[in-house]
């Protein structure tokens, strides 16, 4: 199973992972800008149990078979259309649509192998309002800054298996514990969370669904995150069907 990372130029944090990941995955990690998307030949079929595959082919060769993805990491932020920076205005609009609604339509086939889940937030590049994490974060127990905008005094980034910065080992067992329920109800595996105050008395005032990478253990903490992601999905793949389930 692949572990594919959707990634631009500039995403130095997910460049940091791929490559940290490159000696013990090899072939199995590919590294995808977003803006070749818009340059790929694209198949889209239903089989013959009507569930939907998708094949990316690029010049050269190149092929994307979604049957061969274990886990898509999606850093998309924008889906440019190099093919069509001479168009008009109006054939631009017309093929950022198209694109938009293929790869919403890829990443939705691909259910729970796609991180942040397309079918949980409806989006390419899925955003977080303040009033839903504010919400969010009230209901699992964390206090909120209040007052005039301020910077945040330290942050953590929350990955399924850890915490990770520099104040994480110091924020109490329950704030800890909050942090993990934040995140599991609004639908990210990975959040940066800001805090003013000090890690004893934590008050959250910024959450990040897009987080960049800035430190070296940030990008272990994501990395071993991703590979075990990938395992499980390897190990599910092995699984044996039932004779019921060889005739869905």
């Amino acid at each position: 199973m692949q572990l594919l990372i959707l990634a631009h130029a500039l995403d130095g944090g997910a460049h940091a992972v791929a490559r940290l990941l490159t000696p013990a995955l090899g072939e199995r990690l590919r590294l995808l800008r977003p803006e070749w998307l818009g340059q790929a030949h694209w198949s889209q079929r239903l089989d013959p149990r009507g569930v939907a595959r998708t094949l990316l082919r690029w010049h050269g060769g190149q092929i994307s078979d979604g049957c061969e993805i274990g886990l898509v990491w999606n850093r998309i932020r924008l889906l440019p259309q190099a093919a069509f920076r001479a168009s008009t205005a109006r054939d631009r609009d017309y093929a950022g649509c198209e694109l938009q609604a293929l790869v919403a339509s890829w990443l939705a086939q691909l259910g729970d192998r796609v991180e942040p889940a397309m079918r949980r937030h409806c989006g390419v590049t899925p955003t977080l309002h303040e009033l839903r994490w504010m919400a969010a974060a009230s209901r699992c127990g964390l206090a909120l800054a209040t007052g005039a905008p301020a910077p945040e005094d330290f942050s953590v980034l929350r990955t399924p298996l850890t915490l990770c910065g520099f104040a994480a080992h110091d924020l109490p067992a329950p704030f800890a514990r909050a942090c993990h329920r934040v995140a599991g109800e609004l639908g990210f595996a990975m959040l940066r969370l800001g805090f003013r105050g000090t890690p004893a008395a934590p008050l959250l005032c910024r959450v990040d669904a897009h987080p960049a990478l800035q430190t070296a253990a940030e990008v272990r903490a994501v990395a071993r995150w991703l590979s075990q992601r990938l395992d499980e999905a390897a190990s599910a793949d092995d699984e044996p069907t039932t004779p019921e389930e060889a005739f869905v």
